[in-house]
C-alpha cells in the first residue's frame, strides 16, 4: 500500500480530483481506447477482459501496476452497503490490512495483476467506489481504468508506448469498442 500523497508525488501522471475543490487532473495521452473481452456470457466477457488486459500489460513489458482513485474516497467506504458481487473483494482488502479510511494505492506486481484487476473491475461495474480506479505502471507510460460496462478504458501516455500497444494487442483476444 503507498499513501495517497506519496503515490501521487512519485506518479505525478496519476488521475486525482476533489469533490470539494472541484479540481482535476489527466495527463496529456497520446492514444486511447476502449478494450472489450468476447464471450457468449456476460461472466465470460468479464473473464476474458482480464485475461486480455493481464496479457496485454505483459507484453508491453509492465512489471507492476500503481492502483488508485481519482478521488479520496476510501477503497472501503461503501463496504457495508456494498452491491453483491463485491463481497470477496472487500474481504480480500481487510486481509491485505486496508483500514477503512485507505484512500491511498496499491502496488500491485504484474504477477499478481490479474487477481487485482478483477477486484478493480467488480468494484467498478457495481458502483461500490466512488470516483474512477485508475491503474498506471511504474514507468508512466500506460494508464487504464474499468469502467462500469465491464470494459477497460486503455491510454498510452508516449509514443512509444502507443506503436507497443499496437504491436501487442494484437496477443490478445481484446477488441476495441467504439464507445460504452
Amino acid at each position: 500500500m503507498i499513501g495517497r500523497r506519496t503515490a501521487l508525488k512519485r506518479f505525478p501522471s496519476l488521475p486525482a480530483g476533489s469533490w470539494r475543490t472541484g479540481k482535476f487532473t489527466y495527463p496529456i495521452t497520446h492514444s486511447g481506447c476502449i478494450l472489450a473481452g468476447v464471450g457468449p456470457t456476460e461472466q465470460l466477457r468479464e473473464k476474458a477482459v482480464i485475461a486480455g488486459m493481464t496479457l496485454l500489460l505483459r507484453a508491453m513489458g509492465v512489471e507492476t501496476l500503481i492502483f488508485m482513485s481519482d478521488t479520496s474516497v476510501p477503497w472501503r467506504f461503501w463496504e457495508d452497503k456494498a452491491p453483491r458481487g463485491t463481497t470477496r473483494t472487500m474481504d480480500s482488502f481487510k486481509s491485505m490490512g486496508v483500514s477503512k479510511k485507505f484512500s491511498g494505492g496499491f502496488s500491485v506486481p504484474i504477477s499478481e495483476t490479474s487477481s487485482f484487476l478483477g477486484h478493480t473491475f467488480r468494484l467498478s461495474k457495481t458502483n461500490a467506489v466512488s470516483g474512477d480506479i485508475h491503474f498506471i505502471d511504474d514507468r508512466e507510460q500506460v494508464l487504464g481504468h474499468p469502467c462500469k460496462y465491464g470494459n477497460f478504458h486503455f491510454y498510452c501516455i508516449s509514443s512509444a508506448a502507443s506503436d507497443m500497444f499496437t504491436e501487442c494487442l494484437q496477443k490478445t483476444e481484446l477488441v476495441v469498442i467504439p464507445q460504452c
